[in-house]
């Protein structure tokens, strides 16, 4: 069997990485998989390019996303939204033309707009879209956090401050999906989460098609204990406070939760924690953080990541909307206890008091307190804590669970 994942990148971003992982696990299952993508950055044979010259890519890539930005500014969103009138070209490559099965993965922004992927699904062959976030059952958003209009329509969206001459974006474009979509019975959904797949089914956009719920997989091979005084030597990490590990990228998204992830860390003894972030030095963390702070720059290579979580002793996600982040199920891999709020698919990786804490959403005494469950538990507890949560990954989310599955 040929299948085909198609994706904006391979390596960059959640849904890039989770997309690649897919295929490569599909590889080592002996399943003759490959990537489409508009932005490839990996030497891999597999992986090939929509766009063969990749300066030219960059640049088309660069030009959609201008004008779709410009495009949206008299709507002034507040957070992410997708409105991709424009598209490259997919359904007539080769590679489509040969496959059995085609995986839609994050397709937004930049790369298939709403006719270019119905084109694919006029191809006639299976298609899975694998959902790494809501976009696809909205009328732009990426995540609806509060509002349930994708259940019905999409109307008035809450994410666009304006409407100049009266224009309902969101609405516009959610009936634009419905027509060019929900007639297609080649086409099926996956879910990384529970969650998610529930979002699905509850839409309007999506009534009729099958869903299917397919954790994201992670390389155990890759992804495993290493000593902690190891990890903390190669990174240069002195001293014996306890490591909150995070990342600072972003922060100002709303999404992100900063707030609640600044108020909670400033709740612990300053002489016993310390913030361990992800990315280059950010000055407005540090200032507004009563808690050393150590960053630890951009991550590029999987290795140096892997002993950021090993150096560790918790990870904690502030993440007020989020799907199946990978950041929880590699930290957990690396036998590393995870903190996050009790929303969207993260209770479906955390499990409370077993391999972290499920803080109650949007309180930061709650968050506090997880991470003090954690770090502060007896050497016996957290111990058990660390075996939990690799026992966790590599059951439900290994890549050896293609070999049996269904998912094909």
């Amino acid at each position: 069997m040929k299948i085909v994942h198609i994706n904006a990148a391979d390596s960059l971003g959640g849904a890039a990485i989770a997309a690649f992982r897919h295929c490569e696990a599909m590889r080592e299952a002996g399943i003759d998989a490959k990537m489409l993508v508009l932005n490839k950055k990996k030497e891999i044979p597999y992986i090939h390019s929509i766009i063969p010259n990749r300066k030219w890519a960059k640049i088309k890539s660069s030009l959609i996303n201008q004008i779709m930005n410009i495009l949206l500014i008299p709507f002034h969103p507040w957070a992410v939204f997708s409105f991709p009138v424009l598209s490259v070209s997919v359904a007539k490559h080769p590679l489509l033309k040969e496959a059995d099965l085609i995986y839609i993965h994050w397709v937004a922004g930049s790369m298939l707009s709403t006719r270019e992927i119905e084109r694919i699904l006029n191809l006639g062959k299976p298609v899975r879209w694998y959902m790494h976030d809501m976009n696809p059952i909205t009328g732009g958003c990426h995540y609806a956090i509060d509002c349930k209009r994708y259940k019905t329509e999409c109307r008035n969206c809450p994410f666009l401050r304006t409407r100049p001459l009266g224009i309902d974006l969101a609405f516009y474009q959610f009936r634009l999906r419905m027509k060019h979509w929900s007639k297609y019975t080649n086409l099926e959904v996956y879910t990384p989460s529970a969650w998610l797949g529930k979002c699905v089914e509850e839409s309007a956009l999506w009534k009729g098609h099958k869903v299917t719920v397919f954790p994201n997989v992670f390389d155990l091979k890759k992804f495993h204990i290493v000593d902690r005084q190891y990890s903390r030597n190669v990174l240069g990490v002195e001293g014996k406070r306890k490591l909150i590990l995070f990342g600072a990228a972003g922060i100002d998204s709303e999404y992100k939760g900063w707030k609640y992830m600044r108020d909670a860390l400033n709740q612990l003894d300053s002489t016993q924690y310390e913030a361990f972030i992800f990315g280059e030095k950010n000055e407005y963390v540090e200032h507004e953080l009563m808690i050393p702070c150590r960053f630890i720059g951009f991550l590029h290579d999987e290795y140096s990541l892997i002993l950021a979580y090993n150096a560790a002793d918790v990870f904690v996600s502030a993440s007020l909307a989020d799907n199946y982040p990978n950041v929880v199920m590699e930290a957990m891999a690396c036998g590393l206890p995870c903190v996050g709020f009790d929303i969207g698919g993260i209770p479906e990786q955390i499990q409370h008091k077993v391999n972290g804490y499920l803080a109650e959403f949007k309180k930061s005494d709650s968050l506090a307190e997880g991470i003090r469950y954690v770090c502060e538990s007896s050497e016996k507890e957290y111990q058990t804590m660390r075996q939990k949560a690799c026992e966790f990954v590599g059951n439900v989310a290994s890549y050896e669970v293609y070999a049996n599955c269904k998912m094909m």
